[in-house]
């Protein structure tokens, strides 16, 4: 995934899903003690209330890492639920 610019935290990323108009995967990367982590989810597109909360990447040392860590892990979800 491209490099993104964190400022502040939490930064939410809204990914688009193939065949899918209604729904958006959402990244968010925040930070805690232990480092970055990135809460995943499939949000409804309109009102980005949450359809399906789906994992949570921690510990990571750089908020690039969690965020691609994350669209992996969208990735591989997605993947399971369209086979």
């Amino acid at each position: 995934m491209m490099n993104q610019k964190f400022n502040e935290f939490p930064c939410d990323f809204f990914l688009e899903i193939e065949d899918d108009s209604f729904r958006v995967g959402k990244l968010t990367v925040n930070k805690d003690h232990n480092g970055f982590y990135v809460d995943i989810s499939i949000v409804q597109k309109e009102s980005k209330k949450i359809w399906k909360y789906i994992d949570q990447v921690s510990g990571e040392s750089d908020p690039q890492e969690a965020l691609d860590n994350g669209v992996h892990v969208l990735s591989t979800f997605l993947k399971g639920s369209h086979s």
